[in-house]
């Protein structure tokens, strides 16, 4: 089997990545972990291949998003002609995404996005995930107790608040603002750290972003309804406008672990950067697309890379990045035995042991890699 060597995938150590619990990063990973594939399942990590300092170079797709890989890093990708034809994915090297960018200037390369994420955190989430979302959406914490600032009575009927709670209109210059006392609402925001925050201090507990895809769901469907800018029919985008930075990443990793896009734009305002966030999510109406926009030199770091057990190779790097694991020689030493205990053993191959020696001719350098 002859390759260039060290072909395959590689990130800075410290890039982070997706795990069934939540986020840890390259140089923390060990072999048998689990990391997150691309259909939002577990997948282990099979190896884990330190590679030295190398060149770096900063990917950035069309909604805005960025990670670091090295030169050999590859990607699934495919252009828009093998979308309109229903061709399959391919995959290519970091280097060989270069033009970005058509004659015409269209963008080449789209990668796949990753579907719902199935996250294995049980919790109990003191707040019901709508109630919370429209409390984040336009919802006031300070004083003895909380209200909501809504036009849509739907609203306020979907929301689930504790037994010792009531919710009524009070009397406002606008005649919308609902009050909720009883102080259940109040004790709950408290234990998630978000009691007496202003707008600009809102953010998405990490409970809440780890809860099951249903739960996601009625948390994103909260903030939408009670604060969409802009919402015009099937097949188009919604935008929701907020003023924390905390309250607006959360919103983000909240859309893409969903298999969304979730584009971000900051608006200058006389007192708070307000941002928008255009937020489209999966559907028949408009299939959704991430595209690489641009490919630059980010200079050298130490770069790890690992292989996986996912059956199309892909996994989750940060902000929800699909990105693929390493293509190795050690991959197709691994295949050779299994193809070949297949062949002799039949499907059932999990008691038998390998024999025989393999030979790998390398550098000294790697010699204590492979071994």
């Amino acid at each position: 089997n002859a390759d260039d060597m060290g072909l395959g995938k590689g990130q800075p150590a410290d890039t982070p990545v997706l795990t069934p619990t939540g986020w840890t990063t390259y140089g923390e990973l060990a072999v048998g972990d689990l990391v997150v594939g691309s259909d939002g399942e577990p997948t282990r990590v099979k190896g884990v291949y330190p590679r030295g300092e190398l060149d770096v170079f900063r990917v950035t797709f069309s909604d805005g998003v960025s990670t670091v890989v090295d030169g050999d890093h590859i990607w699934t990708v495919r252009t828009p002609n093998d979308r309109a034809r229903g061709g399959s994915w391919r995959t290519v090297e970091t280097r060989a995404l270069f033009p970005t960018h058509d004659a015409e200037g269209n963008r080449r390369w789209e990668i796949p996005l990753c579907r719902a994420v199935n996250y294995r955190t049980p919790t109990t989430l003191p707040i019901s995930p709508y109630t919370l979302g429209a409390l984040l959406g336009d919802g006031s914490f300070r004083g003895s107790d909380c209200s909501i600032s809504c036009p849509d009575q739907e609203v306020i009927d979907n929301l689930h608040l504790p037994a010792s709670d009531s919710i009524a209109l009070r009397r406002s210059s606008d005649g919308l603002t609902w009050g909720i006392s009883g102080g259940g609402v109040k004790r709950r925001l408290r234990s998630l750290g978000l009691d007496n925050r202003l707008s600009v201090d809102k953010f998405i507990p990490e409970m809440y972003l780890r809860a099951p895809i249903a739960d996601r769901l009625r948390l994103l469907r909260g903030i939408m309804d009670a604060d969409v800018y802009n919402q015009t029919g099937p097949g188009t985008s919604t935008e929701i406008t907020v003023s924390s930075t905390r309250l607006a990443d959360g919103i983000q990793e909240l859309v893409w672990s969903l298999g969304g896009i979730a584009r971000r734009r900051t608006k200058k305002t006389a007192h708070h950067d307000a941002y928008r966030i255009t937020v489209k999510l999966p559907g028949e109406y408009h299939p959704l697309g991430r595209y690489i926009q641009d490919v630059v030199p980010e200079g050298v770091a130490e770069v790890i890379c690992i292989s996986v057990e996912a059956d199309d190779s892909l996994y989750l790097t940060e902000n929800y990045i699909v990105t693929h694991n390493t293509l190795q020689s050690i991959t197709a030493v691994e295949e050779y035995w299994l193809r070949r205990l297949f062949a002799e053993k039949g499907p059932d191959t999990s008691d038998v042991a390998r024999t025989g020696p393999v030979l790998v001719t390398c550098p000294n350098t790697i010699r204590d890699n492979w071994k």
